[in-house]
C-alpha cells in the first residue's frame, strides 16, 4: 500500500506501478507542486486516490501531475488494463476552480484578432491558459470531406480583464471563426469558446507514442472536478484484432454507483497542437 504522504516527501515520483491497496491512500500535496510518473496506477477497492477534494481542492499556485510512461504493450497483459489508470476505490481529483465549459463570445473573432470578447464574465482564467476556437465555418463541397481542413485555433491567453469578459491572446488569430446566420444573413448564434488549462494534469507522457488510458469501473466511488486529461486513449474505429475497445481518455464501464464530472478539460494532443 502507498501511504498518504508520498507525493509530499518526493515531488518528483518515478515508478512503474502504484498499486493503492485497500485501506492505503495516495495524495497529491496542496503546498507545493508534484509530479508522478508511472505506468499504471491502480486503485484499489478499499483504497484511495486524493488529488484534490470539495474540501481541499489543488490551489491554483500549485500543480499536479500524473504522467504515463511512454511503455510499450505487455504482452503478458492480454486485456491490455494496463498502461494508465484504473480507479475501482475513492477518487478524488479537484483542481482550483475555473468558470467551466465553452463560453460564449459576443463578438465573432476574426483573423488578426488579439483579444476576444465574452458574453459573460470568467473567474480563474489566466495568463499563458490555452484556450480552443473551433472551427465554426458553414461547410461546402468544396472545404468537407476529404477537401477538410481544420481551422481549429489553440491560441494562448496573455491576461483577462478586471471585468472578467476580455480576453487578450499572445498572438493574433490566424481564420475566423463566424456564428451562424439566418437565410437573410441575420446572426443569430455566435461561436464559443473553451480553456483546456488545469491545474491538476493526467496525461500521456507522449501522446504520438505509446498512450495510456483512464478508467473508472467496479464500486468506485469518483468525483473529478476542474481537471485535464489529456492525450490518452488507445481504442481506435479498426477492427477488433487492431484495437483493444475502452481504452478511453476518459471511461466510466460499468459502474455501481453514479460520478461526478465537472468542469473537466478532456482532449487529444496532436503533434501540431501540442502542449502539457
Amino acid at each position: 500500500a502507498i501511504d498518504m504522504p508520498l507525493l509530499q516527501d518526493s515531488p518528483d515520483a518515478q515508478a512503474r506501478v502504484v498499486s493503492v491497496e485497500p485501506g492505503g491512500g495516495l495524495s497529491a500535496s496542496r503546498l507545493a507542486a508534484s509530479k508522478l510518473t508511472v505506468t499504471t496506477l491502480l486503485v484499489h477497492e478499499g483504497g484511495m486516490l486524493n488529488y484534490g477534494d470539495t474540501a481541499m481542492p489543488i490551489p491554483s499556485a500549485s500543480k499536479a501531475e500524473v504522467i504515463f510512461r511512454d511503455a510499450p504493450p505487455d504482452a503478458s497483459d492480454l486485456g491490455q488494463w494496463g498502461r494508465g489508470f484504473l480507479g475501482l476505490g475513492t477518487i478524488r481529483i479537484h483542481g482550483a476552480f475555473k468558470t467551466e465549459g465553452q463560453r460564449l463570445l459576443a463578438v465573432e473573432p476574426k483573423a488578426g484578432d488579439t483579444t476576444l470578447t465574452l458574453a459573460e464574465p470568467v473567474v480563474g482564467w489566466a495568463a499563458d491558459d490555452r484556450l480552443i476556437l473551433p472551427d465554426s465555418r458553414h461547410l461546402n463541397s468544396g472545404t468537407s470531406g476529404e477537401y477538410y481542413q481544420s481551422q481549429d485555433e489553440l491560441p494562448q491567453l496573455a491576461s483577462v480583464s478586471p471585468s472578467g469578459k476580455t480576453l487578450s491572446l499572445q498572438t493574433p488569430l490566424q481564420f475566423d471563426h463566424p456564428g451562424a446566420r439566418t437565410v437573410a444573413g441575420v446572426l443569430e448564434f455566435l461561436p464559443h469558446v473553451g480553456n483546456l488549462t488545469h491545474n491538476v494534469v493526467f496525461r500521456s507522457e507522449n501522446p504520438a507514442g505509446n498512450r495510456a488510458h483512464f478508467m473508472v469501473t467496479g464500486q468506485a466511488d469518483d468525483d473529478i472536478r476542474y481537471a485535464q486529461l489529456s492525450g490518452m486513449g488507445r481504442s481506435t474505429t479498426g477492427e477488433l484484432s487492431e484495437s483493444v475497445q475502452g481504452r478511453y481518455n476518459y471511461h466510466r464501464h460499468h459502474c455501481t454507483n453514479p460520478g461526478k464530472l465537472i468542469g473537466c478539460a478532456l482532449f487529444d494532443l496532436t503533434p501540431g497542437h501540442s502542449f502539457k
